[in-house]
């Protein structure tokens, strides 16, 4: 997505904001004044708060769907590692970004907004479900366990490690926490 200098000044501030305070605290007003100009000058770099919602839901598309391009050689556990370990690096450069769109209550009230998160969210499962069915098939991963199982008992734990990191105001290393998480669950997946 390519955004004017203005415009990812805006979309970093509203981000900054509905992680801060929650989304009922984007205003335009609040807005306009982080970002250091009028309402009306605010309008002429997104036409409506929507537009700006829109816009951090796409950006974090971007970045997640860079995430899970990683080395076409690697396979199995040590595809789905390098993807784990670069989602989490991505979570960590990107705090404000992650604590709004991995709680998803900001949208749920608007189902057309749900849906698109809930569609970023699901949009990246193929990479996952890709490297857990080549783990499965070259026996490093159980192979009795339905792949929905599997991809919900490998992204439930990093999902709640996440939230947990969002929540602690980002306190601990997050990329350390979920490495230590991934050797876990490598060990339970192992046949």
């Amino acid at each position: 997505m390519e955004l004017t200098k203005r415009q990812r000044q805006i979309v970093d501030q509203a981000t900054l904001i509905i992680a801060d305070a929650g989304i009922q605290a984007l205003t335009m007003n609040r807005l306009a004044a982080r970002v250091g100009i009028t309402e009306p000058a605010l309008y002429r770099h997104f036409k409506s708060k929507r537009a700006i919602l829109e816009t951090i839901i796409q950006l974090f598309d971007d970045i997640t769907t860079k995430v899970t391009q990683v080395d076409e050689s690697l396979r199995g556990l040590s595809r789905l590692s390098a993807l784990l370990r670069n989602r989490y690096s991505m979570f960590a450069a990107n705090p404000a970004l992650t604590r709004v769109m991995l709680t998803e209550a900001h949208f749920q009230y608007d189902k057309e907004m749900a849906g698109r998160v809930l569609n970023v969210i699901h949009s990246h499962r193929a990479a996952f479900a890709e490297a857990l069915a080549e783990a499965q098939r070259s026996g490093q991963v159980q192979g009795d366990i339905p792949m929905t199982h599997l991809f919900h008992i490998l992204i439930g734990p990093v999902r709640l490690l996440v939230s947990r990191w969002c929540l602690s105001g980002f306190a601990f290393d997050l990329e350390q926490e979920g490495k230590a998480l991934w050797e876990s669950q490598r060990k339970l997946l192992h046949p």
